[in-house]
């Protein structure tokens, strides 16, 4: 599994250390990541602007992104909108939760 990890703070850190250990993924692109991110096995930060959610959306669908994890609250919604649209499986974190249930029945 490809996943999409949107963010770059101590929360996305945590979400991709856990998704790493997962057997199912085989790859963790971080957007834009961070310094610890990129240390961890799997993972690989990238640049990509996140303003314009359509050319994330694309890059999930060009990339053949299995999963995309959102970590920043402020832009949950947005994200949710634009992925649900265009079918593309997002999940994503309300209040430092996210839902850790979720991720696990996937993983």
């Amino acid at each position: 599994m490809k996943i999409l990890l949107i963010g770059g703070g101590g929360r996305e850190h945590a979400l991709a250390w856990k998704l790493a250990q997962s057997s199912k993924v085989e790859s963790i692109l971080a957007a834009p990541g961070n310094p610890g991110i990129a240390e961890l096995p799997k993972c690989e930060c990238i640049s990509l602007s996140l303003d314009d959610l359509e050319k994330v959306a694309d890059f999930a669908e060009d990339n053949c992104i299995d999963l995309t994890v959102v970590g920043p609250e402020a832009t949950c919604c947005r994200y949710r909108r634009c992925f649900q649209t265009s079918w593309l499986a997002c999940i994503w974190s309300i209040q430092g939760s996210c839902s850790i249930g979720r991720l696990q029945s996937i993983l």
